[in-house]
């Protein structure tokens, strides 16, 4: 089952896209501003894909020995 959230964009009406827009560049400016934001946001987005990247080898190394 796993904890995987699924959202249909489609569904998503464009003022609240419109608003979730600016609350995600405000809180980007806001990481920016801080000593440092910009290396501490690229170094979390590196551990992030690193960890997506070893799911899915983990997930086709399973899918594959069925």
């Amino acid at each position: 089952m796993g904890n995987d959230i699924h959202i249909h964009l489609d569904e998503i009406p464009p003022e609240v896209a419109d608003t979730l827009a600016r609350g995600c560049l405000r809180l980007y400016y806001q990481i920016i501003a801080i000593p440092n934001g910009r290396e501490l946001l690229d170094d979390a987005w590196e551990k992030y894909q690193q960890r997506k990247n070893a799911e899915a080898a983990s997930s086709s190394a399973d899918s594959s020995s069925e």
